[in-house]
């Protein structure tokens, strides 16, 4: 009987040794379930970037944001990404804009997290933001858009930080007939 109860306790003891070094090792906000989303340096962005709620999107190119640490309406900011163009869905919806909208709603829903960070000219001459943004999968929005062939690379002023990766993002979505290359 000795042997069958150090051998139980032994067991308990493996057992409760492997818990304690899985807690211990284990980020905790997958234990507890915390929605807290990433710190910028957790996602490699650039060193600029700012958090924000989205609060809507209007089309594949075109949204709001809530910058963090803001929560008047006119704190919100009306964004352009910049170094893309998307079809139009107003006033009338050109080929492939519902599809450029959807894909955007879809990487940025309402009420999601998002990092954003401008380039050499923060706005446009509507007052819009012209912004890179990440989401917390750390996907750059702009590019990801132009890669799926959602948008099509442009440069907007003086905004060029990212060009070469976006130009090439095009050159390979129009080479090989993705999204709006291949319908429109």
């Amino acid at each position: 009987m000795g042997v069958r109860r150090f051998l139980i306790v032994l067991a308990i003891a493996v057992v409760a040794f492997a818990a304690y070094w899985a807690i211990t090792t284990t980020d905790s906000s997958i234990l507890l379930g915390d929605s807290t989303p990433p710190t910028v340096h957790e996602l490699d962005l650039p060193a600029d970037a700012q958090r924000a709620e989205v609060t809507h999107v209007h089309d594949g190119d075109t949204l709001f944001i809530q910058p963090e640490g803001t929560t008047a309406r006119e704190d919100e900011l009306k964004v352009r990404l910049v170094g893309i163009d998307t079809p139009e869905v107003q006033p009338a919806v050109e080929c492939f804009g519902a599809e450029s909208r959807d894909a955007l709603r879809q990487l940025l829903p309402d009420g999601s997290t998002v990092w954003f960070s401008f380039d050499v000219e923060p706005y446009d001459q509507y007052d819009r933001a012209l912004l890179y943004l990440w989401n917390t999968d750390g996907t750059f929005i702009n590019l990801e858009l132009i890669e799926q062939g959602y948008a099509e690379a442009v440069r907007i002023g003086a905004n060029d930080r990212y060009w070469p990766e976006l130009k090439a993002a095009e050159d390979r979505a129009s080479s090989e007939f993705l999204g709006r290359w291949g319908q429109c």
